[in-house]
């Protein structure tokens, strides 16, 4: 489950600049390169934040929330961490 949060980190900024960079996009520089700035800095801070999380080891450690669930389900969670853990967070990701 470790990548699904380092999905967050890089995919607005790739739809972003998809939108941006379709034949028929229309907009105005200023307020691209606001937005774009503003997305960078969200993406770097998210980035840090779980890097910082991970004791600057990329994946050695599961997310706690996911432990909590494991543990409050017990032999369930094996068959609703699919919908749970898994489709739930990539129906967020690529449906956006």
């Amino acid at each position: 489950m470790w990548l699904v949060d380092l999905y967050w980190c890089f995919v607005p900024i790739l739809g972003a600049y998809y939108y941006q960079t379709t034949a028929t996009a229309e907009y105005d520089t200023s307020r691209v390169w606001l937005s774009m700035t503003i997305l960078w800095v969200w993406a770097a801070r998210l980035t840090h934040n779980y890097l910082r999380r991970e004791e600057w080891m990329l994946g050695e450690q599961e997310d706690w929330r996911l432990a909590n669930f494991r543990k409050q389900f017990g032999w369930a969670w094996y068959i609703l961490s699919l919908p749970m853990g898994y489709i739930s967070q990539h129906l967020m990701l690529f449906g956006l």
